[in-house]
């Protein structure tokens, strides 16, 4: 084990205790915005790819509103049929009090009574469950004209962005060009220089070349003029010599002789090649001017050999650089037209989803009279209901106060007889006081009375007054009823019209050309769920050919032929646009290639 460590002295410097820090949390990073992060996009592909993705989720937010939908309808049939079965059995229940009312069974209708309230409840929640699946399926109908509304706010938001980029392209391939070319100019320039240069240097050359050869003839001929008998003399014993020379080869006998004789052909010809030189030396000054010329004309010759050279590498260069540059405008006029294509891509999906939420507007405007006049039904049949529920509890209250006043009467009544029979016994027994006595009892008792009979008068008319309001609240209550069976059947008649008219619009959308193909699984779905709307919706009417039905005509079409004609109008700019510069940037390599280029040939 450690040991431990001494104890300090006192006075002695201590460290101060530490604190136990909390680790700080990390920093949560809120996540970016959409528009943030588009904004963040650099290029026609993250456009794209952004684009995708949110209508990708916004698509998938449809089909569950789709499913939604699709619930929400079969949980309306069924709420629908069992309302209607209800009422039906509310009828026939109501037809058999009646009956039993015109038989004075009045035990047996009163038995009703109990029947009556409990299927009235079970209608008002079947009604309320018609309503609130009404009202969900008018939520889903408005989150997809809300979807619909976003996904056009996408498109533009991304049009937006690529007309940015368009034009941020424009104008960066614009300086780009205007860069590439005046470099290209200063280069052509600097080469035209190079070969003006060269050119003169050649001439020079060729005049100096002339100029040298012209003096180095003068000299030889002058040295030829004045050594012209040496020459002839050391060309004559050079033949000698030779002649001699195969002579001492063939004669071996006369070699000593021979050779005698080649020496002092050899003096001769030393001799004379020292009048040669001595010749020679009096053209001294014009041989070392001919060997500077010599040099000079070697030197410029380097000099042009280098100057070709170098306008040879520049002009391959230039070529280079001339190939790039045009590679690079390909490329820019490629990106160029993609962005081009994305922009009208996006301008069709801009359309496309205008259209759809135009259409769909069109639609709320069709189903809001009618939503708007069945809700008003529905609302005075409630109002009607409640007032007649809140009668019938009035006069049951009524009618069980006046049962307690009845009973008081009664009782009263009986004890004011019994007391009557008191007071004769009393009497007849000459128990005066208390024949007395009972009398104020009596008298006491039939005041009583008397107060509760006007209260059971009382009572009974405001029971017979709350009766009369129930039989106006109930008639009012069928009229109310009948009333919105009519409006039901009415506006459901026009919801089927109005399902007609959306699976037209549905069906026409689909086949445009710019529908994406992503959607094409919701228009089926949706196209689906209004098929199966129609079907309930004529069952519900009861009308058995929904084509009959007369088709629902709106003034507010979309412009399709002006569309078509932009969209022509702007593949027709493009390409014109596109064919333009491929024909400048053929010409400028054309030009830059043949007269720059063409000279160095003819200068080799």
């Amino acid at each position: 084990s450690l040991a431990k460590p001494p104890p300090l002295p006192e006075g002695s410097f201590q460290p101060p205790s530490r604190v136990p820090q909390s680790p700080e949390r990390p920093a949560v990073q809120e996540p970016l915005s959409p528009k943030t992060i588009l904004a963040c996009e650099t290029s026609v592909d993250g456009v794209k790819t952004w684009h995708e993705s949110r209508s990708g989720s916004i698509a998938g937010n449809q089909k569950l509103i789709l499913d939604q939908r699709t619930e929400c309808m079969a949980l309306s049939l069924r709420c629908e049929d069992d309302l209607e079965a209800l009422r039906k059995q509310l009828i026939e229940v109501e037809a058999e009090q009646n009956r039993l009312c015109e038989n004075d069974d009045f035990d047996e209708a009163e038995r009703l009574d109990s029947t009556l309230q409990e299927l009235r409840s079970k209608e008002a929640k079947e009604c309320e469950k018609v309503r609130a699946a009404a009202q969900k399926a008018e939520a889903l109908t408005e989150s997809l004209l809300r979807y619909a509304r976003e996904r056009q706010d996408l498109a533009e938001m991304a049009l937006d962005k690529v007309k940015a980029l368009q034009v941020e392209c424009e104008e960066d391939s614009k300086f780009k060009d205007d860069d590439n070319r005046r470099k290209l100019e200063d280069e052509e320039q600097e080469l035209d220089n190079l070969r003006a240069t060269t050119k003169r240097l050649r001439e020079n050359v060729e005049r100096d070349s002339a100029s040298f050869v012209e003096d180095k003839e003068q000299v030889d001929k002058q040295i030829g003029e004045q050594t012209a008998d040496q020459v002839e003399e050391r060309d004559k014993a050079s033949e000698q010599l030779a002649a001699v020379d195969e002579v001492i080869k063939q004669l071996q006998e006369e070699l000593q002789r021979k050779l005698d004789e080649r020496i002092k052909l050899s003096q001769a010809i030393g001799s004379c090649e020292e009048k040669i030189q001595l010749v020679s030396s009096k053209f001294e000054k014009q041989l070392r001017r001919v060997d500077n010329k010599r040099l000079k004309l070697d030197e410029s010759q380097k000099k042009l050999e280098q100057g070709k050279q170098k306008a040879t590498d520049m002009a391959e260069e230039l070529a280079l650089k001339r190939e790039v540059f045009q590679s690079d405008c390909e490329n820019r006029r490629r990106q160029a037209r993609d962005v081009h294509r994305e922009a009208r891509r996006l301008k069709g999906v801009r359309r496309f989803t205008l259209r759809n939420v135009n259409m769909r507007n069109r639609w709320q405007k069709l189903l809001d009279p009618h939503q708007e006049e069945r809700n008003k039904a529905r609302k005075a049949a409630e109002s009607t209901k409640g007032e007649c529920n809140k009668l019938m509890e009035s006069c049951a209250s009524l009618e069980a106060e006046a049962d307690v006043q009845r009973s008081h009467r009664e009782q009263t009544l009986l004890q004011i007889t019994s007391l009557e029979a008191a007071k004769l016994q009393a009497a007849q027994a000459k128990s005066f006081k208390e024949a007395g006595r009972l009398k104020d009892e009596i008298a006491r008792h039939t005041d009583k009375s008397k107060e509760l009979e006007e209260a059971l008068t009382q009572v009974e008319g405001s029971l017979a007054d709350a009766r009369r309001q129930l039989g106006e609240a109930r008639e009012a209550e069928e009229a109310a009823q009948a009333e919105l069976q009519r409006v039901e059947s009415q506006c459901s008649v026009e919801e089927l019209r109005v399902v007609r008219r959306q699976l037209r619009d549905l069906e026409k959308l689909r086949a445009r050309p710019t529908a994406p193909a992503s959607d094409a699984a919701l228009f089926d779905q949706e196209i689906k769920v209004l098929r199966q709307s129609q079907e309930h919706l004529a069952q519900k009417c009861g009308i058995e050919d929904p084509e009959s039905l007369e088709l629902i005509e709106s003034g507010e079409e979309d412009p399709t032929d002006d569309d078509d004609r932009a969209d022509e109008a702007d593949m027709e700019e493009l390409a014109a646009r596109e064919q333009e510069a491929m024909q400048m940037g053929s010409s400028r390599s054309l030009g830059g290639g043949g007269e720059k280029g063409g000279e160095m040939p003819m200068e080799s």
